[in-house]
């Protein structure tokens, strides 16, 4: 691997020192996987959007999922939710990801938004109204959403 984009992340909420957080990209700019907070890696299942996004924001949902449910899942990310929430205005780019190492919900699904308010916006709310997403939203296991704010490394 070799290039990458260093950032640094805070929970909005209560102001902790800032941590780690990395994707790594090999050097034709495919990104294989994300190192975050706690030693977690994930490689990378879909990306829609801007290729290098320049926003001081990231909205993370973390969830693991039923064996059973899991093919019906990634179908759902994959086909409907993901590109859906990515062509909300203010998303300026929309990924999944699955663990690979480390103690975590299995999944992350990760949206880079130019305000932390994108994802309350009655466009965001608007493209999670599906019958799939109602039947999808009780197969979550242990889901962890949080807003962070991003600094790019000095």
């Amino acid at each position: 691997m070799s290039g990458g984009i260093d950032l640094r992340w805070r929970p909005l909420a209560t102001g902790e020192t800032a941590q780690g957080l990395v994707y790594a990209a090999l050097a034709d700019g495919q990104r294989i996987e994300w190192q975050g907070p706690s030693g977690l890696a994930y490689r990378l299942l879909q990306w829609i959007g801007a290729e290098a996004p320049d926003t001081p924001f990231l909205y993370t949902v973390e969830t693991g999922v039923d064996p059973a449910d899991e093919a019906e899942l990634m179908a759902w990310y994959e086909q409907d939710h993901l590109p859906r929430l990515a062509a909300v205005p203010g998303v300026v780019a929309a990924a999944r990801y699955r663990l690979i190492e480390g103690e975590a919900p299995c999944y992350l699904a990760a949206y880079w938004l130019t305000a932390p308010e994108v994802f309350e916006s009655p466009a965001w709310l608007e493209a999670r109204k599906t019958d799939w997403t109602a039947r999808m939203r009780p197969c979550f296991r242990h889901p962890r959403r949080t807003m962070r704010r991003l600094e790019t490394s000095a």
